[in-house]
Parts: C-alpha cells; structure tokens; sequence
C-alpha cells in the first residue's frame, strides 16, 4: 500500500519538477564551488590585500557605531595619527560585508565573497540564456567565472572589492538589457539608477572605467531594441541619476582629493606607463605573477571574430560586443603608452591591465550570443544551432577547461608573495601602532597635505609629550574630551592629523583648530577664559562639501523613494480600473 501511495505521489510530482532548471542550477553551482573552494584554506589570509579587508571591515563597523553616521576620519589609521580613509575609499564592499559581521569579520568577508559571486554568476547565464537559451548561458559562466583574471583578483592579488565590482557589473549589464527590453518604464529606471548608485562606491577605478563601458553596452540594447527619442533618453538617464544618488561618496573624494597626499596614487609601482603589458604572455599563458588574459579566453575572442565575418545574424550583437573588449585589451600593451601619459583621468586607473576584467565580461557575453547561431546562416529565420550540438560545444568547452583548470590553478593559487609584517599570525597585532607615514591599510595616499610624518612629534598618550599635561583625558573613536589641569600656556596638540573636518568647543563656544608641528591637530585654548573651567571637547565633523553632497543625496533617495512609490500606486489604478 506504502509502495503504491508512493507511486502515485511520485507520478503526481515528477511532471511538476523543472528537471532542466535543477539541472542548471547544479551545473552553475558546481562552477562556483570550485572557484571559491580555496578560501576555505586559512593561507589565504596571507594574501597581498585580504588582511585589509578584515581590518577596513572592523574600522567601518567601530567608528560607525562610535560616529553614528558613515565614518569618513578613521583615527587608527596612518600608526594612530588618522586620515579620511573611508572618505576617499570605496566603501561599498565593506558594506556589502557588513550584514555578515556576527559571523566574524574572517567569515563575513568571505561570505561577500560567495553572494557577488553567485549573483555575478547567475546574473550572466540569465543574461545569455535570453539571447540565446541555457547552452550559451552556461559557455558564458564558464568563460566569465574562471577567467583568469578573476582568479588573480581573488587569489594573488586579494583584491576583493575589485573582485564584487566586476561580478556585480555582469548583474548590472542584465539589469540594462531588462530594462531597454520591456521599453525603458519609469519603474525600471529608478530601480536601474538605485543598483548603478550601490555599484558605483564598490571600487573606484571599476567605476571609472567600467561605466563608459556601461554607456556602450546601453547603447548597443538601445540600437538592438529600436529604443528612440523619449525611450532612449529614459535609458540614458539611469546614469546622471546613479550618480546624483551616490554623490555623497564621490563628490567629496573628487574635490577634496588636493587636500591630500595623492601623487603617491599615480608614482612608482602605481605608474600606469611602468604595469603596460610588452610580450604574448598575457594571451598566452594564466601567471601569478602579472595579470592575463589567458589562453581560452584567447580562443574565444578568436572565434568570436571568425564567427562574426561569416555570420550575418550574429555579426552586428557580437562585434559590439567585441570590439570594445580588444580597445580594452590593446590599451594593456605599450602602443597606448601616450594616452595613459597624456589623458590626467585614466592614470587613475594605475595598472592598465584592470581593465582585462571588462574585457572578459564582454568576450564571455559574445560567445554565448555566437553559440547558437549556425555558422552558415544568412537570415533570422535559418534558426539556431541545434540544442544537442549546442550542449556538445558546452560539453567540449566545459572538458578543455577542467584540463586547464588544473594547470592554470596550481599556476595561480599558490602561497602568495606577501611583505614580512603581513606575515603575522594573528591579525589583531597588525590593528596596533605602526609608522605615522602609512600603516597595514593604507601606503600614505590618503595622509593630509599638511601632515609630515618625518616631523611628527612624541605624544604622552594622545596629546603632546611636552604640552600641558590635562587632568582627565578621555577619547572615543574619533572624539576626545579633555579636562585641564591648570591655565595653558600654549595650544594643546593632539595625537590627530588636522584635517577640515575637526570641530572643537568649550562651554558651547567655538575653538579654533589648525595644523600643528608635523601636520597633527593643534587646539588654541591659550586665551579662552572659559579653560579650564570647562572640559574641552573635540571630534571629527563634516566639512561643507561633505555635509552638502550627504543632503544632495539624501533628498535625491527621497524623491526616488516617493517617486517609484507613486508609480506603483498609479500602476495598482490602472489595473484594478481595467479588471472592473
């Protein structure tokens, strides 16, 4: 009876299962478990960057509870003397690492890791799966997911937030193909414009670069989906209004940028003229030693231009696709030397062989559109490949890539090349005191103008060895309140770099701050009659240009909030007025 009940169950279930989906499903989560299977190995931490992670992770979370809003002036920077790290720092992927902190700062950055990879993953087999069905969608994850260049990201260089900017840029190329494809709604531009503003503060060369492709890529759905006039307007508009939403981060980094030590961003090791690419080995051979290309994504590049001189129907889609990806490729080699010298901008960029990511994403997206259109096909209505050769091509693709896979990981993942004070055991020893000059989270590009570590005083706790000792000195983050001992004869200096931001006040009443002996924070509480009646307190504020971009964006969240409220409301009219 048991037997029978179970038959019947079954056969009443098993026309329901979407076999095909379960099938894709664990097809691309095989492909992510086995790119992110060593960062269950604890060396990994050894890495060049991922020790910065867990420390940018617990300075934004410490300061975030202690300054109550996004902490731009971290005081444990630069050996304890402060900087505006988070200020000119991406700190999107910190906070896309955030909501995991309960884990352990260890196994909340991992754990970004694994939700931009599958959402980058999924957001590229969908992608490619509309154009061309679930073969093409999975030749793209392949291609896309086990580049080498993501694993030189992930793997050498732990550079993780570049790392989230390229997955989450393949979710936000399918965000624009949905919305130019169902017309451009009001709707799916503010939600298009919202996921630009989050993507935007994830890393900041990614958003340099990556968002003219961006404009390219719009531009190509826009022509692919006949969108003009008012249509394609909408479309265009997702990236003014991203940008208007995200203002509070980038204003403030590009205009307060002179107040800061930031030649060092584009001198030795970070001259773009010094990283140009010179042999065949970027398309050659994956390396952990310098960034390729590598060797199939190489093929596919190949056939995807042979393809594109043969096929007519594919020919348009796949050389806009193409095209931009070789611009890219060629401005990694030394024949685009006088641009990086003589275009201020992309020098920002630093390494040109960043932007092999972009290209990869756009090799990726033309193979899979390629894959399912005959080779001989002169018209629409020729068809496309049939589903069984087009798995056969993802099978065979699928077996030269396990072969390489091999290769190219023990090639890449290895014991990476680390400096002597990243070899420490236990990270908590790299949050203490090093060099005023730079410290474990930043090399000094982010210093004061006005700071000169070879001239920093010595400090007796947190103000001047040899200024007036205060009878009570208390601090708190980026806060200190100091109670005096007796009159001043001088300014007090506190273990701070001045910058724009402090704020200081006796008895409610102004203090005037500056910069003192080796750039660090001078308070003048010489003439003030109300020292020491009254405690002195001094804390990081917001500068005018800070304050100003926070209201911009933050009124323009409001009326997108309100907006898209509206909409939806107007949309429940309309159809509730049709059903009636």
């Amino acid at each position: 009876m048991c037997n029978a009940l179970f038959q019947r169950l079954l056969s009443a279930i098993a026309p329901r299962i979407p076999v095909r989906s379960l099938l894709t499903f664990v097809f691309l989560s095989a492909i992510i478990a086995s790119v992110l299977w060593p960062l269950v190995a604890f060396d990994w931490w050894a890495g060049y960057e991922s020790i910065r992670y867990q420390l940018r992770l617990d300075a934004l979370a410490t300061n975030l509870l202690a300054q109550g809003t996004h902490p731009r002036w971290i005081p444990e920077t630069a050996g304890g003397y402060g900087t505006p790290y988070f200020n000119f720092y991406a700190p999107g992927f910190t906070y896309l690492c955030l909501p995991f902190i309960w884990l352990g700062v260890h196994v909340a950055v991992k754990a970004a890791i694994v939700l931009v990879t599958a959402v980058g993953t999924f957001s590229v087999y969908s992608l490619a799966r509309e154009w061309n069905g679930r073969a093409a969608g999975c030749l793209a994850v392949l291609l896309f997911t086990t580049c080498p260049y993501l694993l030189f990201c992930l793997y050498v260089r732990t550079a993780l937030a570049e790392y989230a900017a390229l997955h989450l840029a393949a979710a936000m190329v399918w965000v624009f193909w949905t919305v130019s494809k169902s017309g451009v709604p009001w709707r799916g531009v503010i939600l298009a414009s919202c996921a630009y503003a989050c993507w935007f503060t994830l890393h900041n060369v990614s958003s340099l670069f990556l968002s003219l492709l961006f404009v390219l890529v719009v531009a190509g759905f826009a022509w692919r989906h006949g969108l003009k006039g008012r249509a394609l307007l909408r479309l265009l508009l997702i990236f003014p209004l991203g940008a208007l939403l995200s203002a509070w981060f980038w204003l403030p980094a590009v205009l307060e940028l002179p107040d800061v030590q930031h030649q060092v961003l584009r001198a030795g090791i970070f001259d773009p003229l010094a990283n140009l690419n010179h042999g065949w080995g970027y398309f050659l051979r994956p390396s952990r030693s310098e960034a390729s290309f590598g060797p199939w994504m190489t093929l596919a590049l190949l056939a995807c231009l042979a393809g594109a001189a043969v096929n007519r129907i594919a020919r348009g889609p796949v050389l806009v696709l193409c095209l931009p990806a070789c611009l890219m490729l060629l401005m990694t080699y030394s024949v685009a030397s006088l641009i990086w010298q003589h275009v201020p901008l992309i020098s920002f960029v630093q390494f040109p062989w960043r932007l092999t990511g972009g290209a990869s994403l756009l090799v990726a997206l033309a193979a899979s559109y390629l894959l399912a259109c005959p080779m001989n096909a002169t018209a629409p209505q020729d068809g496309a490949m049939p589903p069984g050769r087009a798995w056969a091509v993802v099978l065979g693709v699928a077996a030269c890539l396990c072969a390489l896979w091999a290769v190219s990981l023990s090639a890449i993942v290895q014991e990476p090349i680390v400096s002597q004070e990243l070899r420490l055991s236990h990270w908590d020893r790299l949050r203490g005191t090093l060099h005023p000059s730079g410290d474990v989270l930043t090399a000094g590009e982010f210093l004061p103008a006005t700071s000169d570590y070879r001239q920093t005083p010595e400090f007796d706790g947190d103000v001047l060895k040899t200024a007036p000792a205060p009878a009570h000195a208390i601090r708190l983050g980026a806060e200190f309140l100091l109670a005096g001992a007796g009159p001043a004869e001088g300014p007090l200096v506190l273990k701070q770099y001045w910058w724009p931001c402090w704020r200081a006040e006796i008895n409610g009443s102004q203090v005037p701050t500056r910069a003192g002996p080796g750039g660090c924070l001078e308070v003048d509480v010489g003439h003030n009659p109300d020292w020491p009646a009254h405690p002195l307190r001094v804390w990081a504020a917001r500068t005018p240009l800070e304050a100003f971009s926070e209201w911009v964006s933050g009124l323009a969240w409001l009326a997108v909030f309100v907006t898209f409220c509206v909409l939806n409301w107007r949309a429940r009219q309309a159809r509730a007025g049709a059903g009636s």
